[in-house]
């Protein structure tokens, strides 16, 4: 990784938090954008913050 600054920010997404953060994920050998809802298991392995928020909106519509 590089020396860019990666924010780690809470979402509100369909009316619920959603931490969306960069964290080393070493089953995928990488570090990669995850999010968190507060209730349930991290989501891991997005290579952009913006798919991650995407997921995370389709993950609470269904």
């Amino acid at each position: 990784m590089n020396n860019v600054a990666y924010t780690s920010r809470w979402y509100r997404i369909r009316g619920q938090m959603v931490y969306v953060y960069k964290a080393a994920v070493h089953h995928l050998q990488g570090v990669f954008w995850c999010f968190k809802l507060a209730d349930r298991d991290p989501v891991e392995g997005f290579r952009t913050r913006k798919a991650a928020i995407a997921y995370a909106r389709r993950y609470l519509a269904s």
